[in-house]
């Protein structure tokens, strides 16, 4: 029997299809994707610290200024196909 040790987003009892609203940070980093108030899906949890979420239609907003992915790509190259890494650690949220 193997132990398979969890990952970040496991740790913090998230799996994929999870959402979060985002309620704030302790830090004011200009390269965070949203903005306080969004609501975010789990989208890909590659075991990172920086899991891949996707905005929920309609209750994810994207920084002022950031209208799309395609946008986001000059401003953080990390992001693909519409999802962003999001450091959980950074962020003060909530599941939902």
């Amino acid at each position: 029997m193997s132990t398979k040790e969890k990952t970040p987003a496991q740790k913090y009892g998230l799996k994929v299809g999870d959402r979060i609203q985002l309620t704030g940070s302790p830090y004011e980093l200009e390269h965070f994707a949203f903005e306080k108030g969004s609501v975010i899906e789990l989208a890909e949890d590659d075991g990172s610290r920086n899991p891949w979420f996707r905005p929920v239609e309609g209750q994810g907003q994207l920084r002022r200024g950031i209208k799309s992915a395609e946008a986001l790509l000059s401003f953080s190259p990390d992001c693909y196909d519409g999802l962003f890494p999001v450091n959980i650690d950074q962020y003060i949220w909530k599941k939902v």
